[in-house]
């Protein structure tokens, strides 16, 4: 066979290929289709794609805008494309893998449980739907600690010791009661903290069949913020990660700012109702739940977890209703009586 007609799919000839350092090799790009739209999958799918990423030239990412002030640290901000920009259609790329993050199912083989993205944690789901992989090594599941230092908070004139509340979230199953974010600010000031409290107006439009609905953060007009430092739509989702680093701790429900508190080492107390901690709890320094303290239903409550238990799940989740219509995990469990012994682990 001549040189001339040795060639890789790339036109490299053989002498070349064997002259060249490894590095040489052309691996072709990956695109990700990220179509999920709460803030936090912008930090659990982070694991599986940095893994993935060590092992190869490119990766682009399509996602909806809101999720790139935070992906654009851990990836080349030139290929992270919002969720409907054509450009995409026209990279020159061979894409060897186009993965759709909102799967509903993943089919393991036959020895394994099949498993929907609400029966496991999303750190989880995303390695195998994306890598393939089951049972990942705990330290390839950590969050990625984000670059608090490349961030400017010199506008916010923060204190010295603070606790960071988030009151918000777009799930009414996962909120806090009024009087428990009340009860805890006084708390926390009592306890010699001053309190920042964070949140930001990140609202989605979405279709379900002919119905048409705006999901966005859900805050109580009966909040008492008066004594409080309130940021609620005074920060970007980089500068909000910053200060969860600088805070003495996170209070707040289940949410897309509970994972982002993940890419830093802040303690968090969280209220979780619609899944089990072990579901939703973040990954760092190799553990699950590390310096996580969860406020949950007592068993007496037969329908906590309901996210995470019933066939309805998505149903529950996207709808933001509760299957019973009196949100009894929420009015009747998430009292500052049952948040107070966790606070106290970390105040």
């Amino acid at each position: 066979m001549s040189e001339e007609k040795f060639t890789g799919n790339r036109g490299y000839s053989k002498e070349k290929l064997r002259k060249e350092e490894p590095t040489f090799f052309h691996r072709p790009p990956i695109i990700f289709q990220l179509e999920q739209i709460g803030i936090g999958m912008s930090v659990t799918c982070l694991p599986a794609i940095l893994s993935i990423k060590e092992r190869y030239q490119d990766i682009f990412i399509k996602c909806h805008e809101h999720h790139i002030p935070i992906l654009k640290y851990f990836i080349d901000e030139n290929n992270l494309y919002p969720y409907y920009d054509s450009n995409t259609d026209n990279l020159e790329t061979d894409p060897i893998f186009v993965g759709s993050m909102a799967k509903q199912s993943i089919s393991y083989n036959s020895s394994v449980t099949i498993h929907a993205p609400h029966q496991c944690h999303p750190v989880d789901h995303y390695f195998h739907l994306l890598d393939g992989r089951i049972n990942v090594p705990i330290e390839e599941r950590n969050y990625p600690k984000f670059p608090v230092n490349e961030i400017d908070l010199s506008r916010f004139d923060l204190p010295k010791k603070f606790v960071a509340i988030g009151p918000g979230t777009t799930k009414s199953i996962c909120q806090l009661p009024a009087h428990t974010i009340n009860d805890i600010i006084t708390y926390c000031k009592d306890k010699g903290y001053e309190v920042v409290i964070l949140g930001g107006k990140y609202f989605f439009n979405l279709q379900i069949g002919e119905k048409k609905m705006s999901i966005g953060p859900q805050f109580h007009e009966d909040l008492d913020l008066s004594g409080c430092i309130d940021l609620i739509h005074k920060t970007t989702l980089d500068e909000c990660t910053a200060i969860l680093d600088k805070a003495h701790c996170y209070i707040g429900p289940e949410g897309g700012l509970m994972q982002f508190c993940g890419m830093t080492d802040t303690p968090m107390v969280i209220g979780i109702n619609g899944w089990t901690p072990e579901m939703r709890m973040p990954y760092r320094h190799n553990e699950l739940g590390w310096e996580a303290y969860p406020v949950m239903p007592d068993e007496t409550l037969k329908c906590r977890f309901c996210i995470e238990n019933t066939i309805h799940a998505r149903t529950v989740n996207i709808m933001m209703q509760c299957l019973y219509d009196d949100f009894k995990c929420v009015h009747e469990h998430m009292t500052f009586k049952n948040f107070k012994p966790q606070l106290d682990k970390v105040l």
